[in-house]
Formats: structure tokens, C-alpha cells, sequence
């Protein structure tokens, strides 16, 4: 509003007059001012026939306070979801900023009049203050928002199961999508594959962006293979009695001296080499120790005695042989 001075006299018909000068120009018109700052206003009471008053006035104008009004103190919100809110009223018209109090839990963006609230990677309240900067004729003013980040009950999180290949490296062959409460601990089961040994579980909190990654590994067992030997039969080129991974290839080869004939191999699994009758062969190793030994079986000969010449004696020792 303005602001200026009143001169009264108490002469009947007095002139007053006023200037912004002390030797300045004098008029009839009173002047006031509305901008922060110190004038000083000078006058002039006359009328014919009496003394002249003259004098002055110092007028100071301090800035007023501002004022920021907002469309609701408060509000509730959980990742992933924007919350806004408006400045409603902006006093003096200064410039808008926004700041939080915790970046971690919520970020505050203005454009025009509008805030945005983006939930951080943490949950609890954050305050919002909301600053009009000062200006020519009024002080700084601000209003301040409370924001309540709430977990979502709703994350993501994945948990990966990983089984070591032969070569000791290791491949995804499940992943399980699964959801929890942000920031809460979780502990998912761990799986049971055949010849694999299932890690311990792990204990890991939900993070509010969804991005909490469990990876199990399972480390692939090794089992004892024996290959039996027996006189009468080489197996040079077989794999040789010792631990092997599960699903490994184990080679047989048998090769039977002389006056000796191929039979098969026998296992304490029965079912587990499927051309048993090849003396070249192979299989996979199964999830328990095995044993394989090849069999033979002798030649057999027939002996016949002739006796010679033919009168005058006798043979025996006849048959078959091996």
C-alpha cells in the first residue's frame, strides 16, 4: 500500500504544501511512496498575514513478509508413484524453489506451480520446503510439506538358480520372479537337482526399485567309478578308476588275449551301460558311485585222436578243451 504524511493546521483557510526536496518545488499534492526505502517529505503551512511553518518527515518502509500458501500439508506416497501438490498462493510473487530434507527417501522438483515428489530408495518422512524467494518490497517467505514413503508391498525381486557345468563354469536353468515387502529381509528356498549339491541359503533385503537379485549355485558331484580287471583282458583306453562328475562320459574299451573271447560288461547298475555287449563303449556317470568290470570267456577246442596206424593199440585223452 502507500505511505506517505499528514499535515492538519489549525488555521482556518491555511495553504499546505509539499515537496520530496527541502529547496525543491512545493505543491498541493502529497506524495507517498510503496517501494522498500527511507524518504523524507518536507511541507509548508501558509496563509496571508501569518508566520510561515515549515518542516519535514521522515517516512522508512521495511519490506512486508511474504507469504506461500500450499494445497494440502501433507501426503503419502511409496516408490514408484509420483505424489504432487500445488503452490495455491505466492504473496510477493518471488521466484519458486523446493528442497528435501532427506533426497533419500523423497526428491522434490518444481515446475511453474507444480511440486513433484519422487520417493527415494528409503522409507519415512521427508519435509518439503517450499521457498518464494525474496523480492524489492517483500521478505522471503516458505511453507513446508510433509511426505510419509511408505514400502511397497509389492516389489519385485528375482531369485536365480545356477548349475555348475562340466567345464566348471555355471548356467542359469531356473529364475523365479517373486515379490516382497521393500526393505524387509528375505530368505528363498534353495532347490533340489539330482547329482548336484544345493548351496546354503541366503538372507538379503528387498530393494524399493526392485532390483534385489538372489543367485543360488550348485556345485555339480563328483562320484567314485572302478573299472574291475582280470587276467585275459586289457582295457587300455578306458577311462581310469576315479572320481568323475555327474553326467560325465566314462569310456570302456576292452580288448581279450588270445584263446579268450569277448563277453560283456557287468555293472552293480544294471541298466546304467546301455550296449553292455560292445567291448567299445561308453556312458554317462550317474549320481552314485559305480563299478564296471568286463568278462571274457575262454576258447573252447576240440581234441580228436586218431590212432595210427589204426591196429595194435589204444587212445585216449579225447574231447573238448580250453
Amino acid at each position: 500500500k502507500d505511505h506517505g504524511i499528514e499535515v492538519t493546521s489549525t488555521t482556518t483557510g491555511a495553504t499546505i504544501t509539499y515537496s520530496d526536496k527541502e529547496n525543491g518545488t512545493y505543491t498541493g499534492v502529497n506524495p507517498t511512496y510503496r517501494n522498500v526505502g527511507t524518504y523524507t517529505v518536507y511541507y509548508k503551512v501558509e496563509k496571508q498575514g501569518y508566520s510561515t511553518v515549515t518542516g519535514n518527515k521522515t517516512i522508512e518502509i521495511t519490506k512486508a513478509d511474504g507469504k506461500v500458501t500450499l494445497s494440502e500439508p501433507s501426503g503419502l506416497a511409496v516408490y514408484g508413484e509420483e505424489k504432487t501438490f500445488k503452490v495455491t498462493e505466492n504473496l510477493s510473487q518471488g521466484s519458486l524453489s523446493v528442497k528435501s530434507s532427506n533426497e533419500n527417501i523423497a526428491k522434490a522438483t518444481i515446475s511453474g506451480t507444480i511440486i513433484t515428489i519422487e520417493p527415494g530408495l528409503e522409507v519415512g518422512k521427508a519435509t518439503i520446503t517450499v521457498t518464494s524467494a525474496e523480492t524489492t518490497n517483500y521478505k522471503e517467505a516458505q511453507a513446508t510439506y510433509e511426505i510419509d514413503v511408505k514400502a511397497n508391498e509389492n516389489t519385485p525381486y528375482k531369485v536365480i538358480h545356477q548349475k555348475m557345468k562340466l567345464d566348471e563354469t555355471y548356467e542359469t536353468v531356473e529364475t523365479e520372479e517373486k515379490t516382497g515387502v521393500a526393505l524387509t529381509k528375505v530368505s528363498p528356498d534353495v532347490k533340489t537337482y539330482e547329482g548336484f549339491k544345493a548351496p546354503a541359503k541366503q538372507e538379503i533385503t528387498i530393494a524399493v526399485d526392485g532390483s534385489t537379485t538372489i543367485t543360488y549355485k550348485y556345485e555339480r558331484n563328483k562320484y567314485l567309478f572302478t573299472l574291475g580287471s582280470a587276467s585275459g583282458i586289457k582295457t587300455d583306453g578306458s577311462s581310469t578308476s576315479g572320481n568323475y562328475y555327474y553326467g560325465q562320459q566314462i569310456t570302456l574299451k576292452a580288448t581279450v588275449n588270445e584263446g579268450y573271447t569277448w563277453s560283456k560288461w557287468l555293472s552293480n547298475n544294471t541298466s546304467l551301460v546301455s550296449n553292455k555287449d560292445a567291448a567299445n563303449t561308453t556312458f554317462t556317470m550317474p549320481a552314485s558311485d559305480v563299478a564296471v568290470t568286463a568278462t571274457f570267456e575262454a576258447v573252447a577246442y576240440t581234441v580228436t585222436a586218431v590212432a595210427n596206424p589204426t591196429a595194435g593199440g589204444s587212445i585216449s585223452g579225447a574231447g573238448s578243451e580250453t
